[in-house]
């Protein structure tokens, strides 16, 4: 009997940290044969699969696979969703954490609604402990129809550059994900976009998933992955307006120098950054990029210092966009 629902999970490089994910995933209440759990380790070494084949194959339910040939992020996700034999597929994160109880939930539910898509909401946390109670904004479940795509696209553009934050059909996944967006980091984004059109999303605010900061694999690409990268893939999408667009992201972020010295505080911009990203940007100005200059010189305190009051003073609501505990938790690093 195929399961209702595969968790996939693309892996890399972080063998301790997604022995702990496996724990939670297969310990839970809700493990049962409606699930499997699928995993594509494109890591350098081996050391994730000598663990898998030493602890974990005597479960059936777990499937390995050596994926040297997945290189980059969207391959590897690609790959561990075509490895599912599930209806829907859950995207998981090789460094979070599934909350306790809630796969017996989330079975119960994609039986009992059949959504299409779901976007599931989690919370965040360090060693040091919780940050977030919720990362997403939004409190209520949410319904969105056949018609409700830049809803939908406004609601959660944003916040499903988190990858595990997605479960969607298999069927459409296969369908809608194009190998063209591989290399871009959000071709997860395309294909949940692309998927909608047409078919329902739900919305689960009960919280699903433990983020553990601090872990992304390509924070040296920060700056172009975000201010290149992202909008490319949101500005690209059929069937969505401009508003809905606008509302995730700017056409072309490298114009404005509130984005460019919010990097900056981060420790995402510097020098280099300068003359790799924006220096030879097309889509900037003159003005912005001598600007921009003086930010890259200019010491990264002192600009971490005025951020941080200005969230303090201006930007401490969150939103579906922003979230004032995760950007100062950043912002300050461990204490």
């Amino acid at each position: 009997m195929k399961p209702l629902l595969s968790i996939v999970i693309p892996s890399n490089n972080k063998t301790a940290l997604i022995d702990e994910a496996i724990s939670s995933i297969i310990n839970d209440l809700g493990w049962s044969l409606d699930c499997e759990l699928c995993i594509s380790d494109n890591s350098k070494g081996d050391e994730t699969g000598t663990l898998i084949r030493t602890k974990y194959t005597s479960s059936s339910q777990i499937v390995y696979r050596r994926s040297l040939d997945a290189p980059s992020l969207d391959e590897n996700v690609n790959m561990a969703i075509s490895m599912a034999s599930g209806e829907y597929v859950w995207i998981f994160g090789d460094d979070d954490l599934i909350e306790e109880n809630f796969l017996a939930e989330l079975i119960i539910y994609l039986k009992s609604s059949s959504p299409d898509i779901v976007i599931l909401n989690s919370s965040s946390f360090h060693e040091q402990g919780q940050v977030e109670a919720s990362r997403h904004v939004l409190d209520r479940l949410k319904v969105y129809g056949p018609d409700d795509d830049d809803l939908f696209l406004a609601d959660h553009g944003g916040y499903m550059t988190y990858v595990p934050c997605i479960l969607i059909r298999k069927r459409l996944w296969e369908k809608f994900f194009r190998p063209e967006k591989i290399g871009t980091f959000f071709a997860h984004i395309d294909t949940v976009c692309r998927s909608k059109i047409g078919h329902t999303a739900h919305y689960l605010p009960n919280l699903a998933i433990k983020m553990r900061i601090g872990m992304q694999t390509w924070t040296g690409k920060h700056f172009e992955i975000w201010n290149i990268n992202f909008p490319a893939v949101i500005w690209a999408l059929d069937n969505y307006s401009s508003q809905a667009k606008q509302s995730v992201i700017r056409r072309y972020p490298l114009k404005s120098l509130k984005g460019i010295l919010a990097s900056r505080a981060y420790g995402r911009f510097n020098f280099k950054v300068f003359n790799l990203v924006l220096l030879p940007a097309e889509n900037s100005s003159l003005i912005v990029k001598v600007l921009g200059f003086l930010i890259s010189v200019i010491p990264r305190t002192i600009v971490k210092l005025l951020f941080i009051f200005y969230i303090l003073t201006f930007r401490n609501e969150h939103t579906v966009s922003f979230s004032p505990k995760l950007a100062l938790f950043n912002l300050r690093g461990r204490k």
